[in-house]
């Protein structure tokens, strides 16, 4: 989760701020351009038709990317520290060519992820362009069109507006796919704090134990059934042993 606190903390702010930059600006051309010009109304619908199509489509996929891309991290820094951690035990077996196999599957999985994550944009804009290009020759059509009711520095402005514009939608379009991909990092840390089970209080008062207690260094156990986490094999299955006060153990193993 380290990335993600850092997108939480960093990028996320930021991207906020600029998605609000460039919707202001949006609107702002938008209003501008119905001033200078009402017939640019005329190409903005079908435009705007286009645009939502583009970013129902974009949005969705390019959020999944991103959270395929972050749950395919994990696995690798996760394999990287135990195999750095076991390095005596890996060279002593014998395993180095099954754990290099390993992690090169692990990372193929993540950058297939990453890779289609960063041609999604290059998807993007080609298309956005190309509503650009359909924009500015609809308004010169219409500029043609009512010729004689319009002055050349009214087409102009016209001109010049409808080509921000497609830049301004395009950027716009481009902060709120951020926005949705780094709200990922939101959701990943709000499953890490509210759907992981919590330990046992490291105090339960209904169950504290005698002010005397130990009494005796007698230990006890009965039926201990263990596992490393849940959804593996028990590695102790049924174990009940005592260990007699003053007498010396040792426990072998992980």
């Amino acid at each position: 989760l380290a990335e993600d606190m850092s997108i939480l903390d960093g990028n996320l702010p930021q991207t906020l701020g600029a998605y609000f930059n460039w919707m202001w600006r949006t609107c702002s051309i938008i209003v501008m351009s119905l001033i200078v010009s009402p017939f640019i109304v005329v190409p903005m619908i079908p435009l705007f038709f286009f645009y939502r199509t583009i970013s129902k489509r974009y949005l969705p996929g390019t959020r999944d990317l991103r959270r395929l891309d972050a749950a395919a991290r994990s696995p690798i820094f996760s394999h990287f520290g135990e195999t750095i951690n076991g390095i005596a035990t890996v060279r002593a077996t014998g395993q180095q060519d099954r754990f290099f196999d390993t992690i090169v599957v692990k990372l193929t999985a993540q950058m297939e992820a990453y890779y289609l994550s960063n041609t999604a944009p290059r998807w993007l804009s080609l298309r956005l362009s190309l509503l650009g290009a359909s924009l500015v020759g609809c308004v010169s059509l219409v500029a043609i069109a009512f010729h004689k009711s319009m002055a050349a520095g009214t087409v102009g402005l016209a001109l010049s507006y409808s080509m921000r514009l497609t830049d301004t939608l395009g950027q716009w379009n481009r902060e709120s796919a951020d926005l949705e991909t780094q709200l990922v990092s939101v959701e990943r840390v709000s499953q890490y704090v509210s759907d992981i089970p919590r330990e046992a209080a490291l105090r339960i008062e209904d169950r504290k134990p005698p002010r005397d207690w130990p009494g005796r260094g007698t230990l006890e156990l009965s039926n201990i059934c263990i596992r490393y986490r849940a959804g593996l094999d028990l590695v102790l299955r049924n174990l009940s042993l005592v260990v007699p006060g003053g007498s010396r153990v040792g426990v072998i193993g992980r």
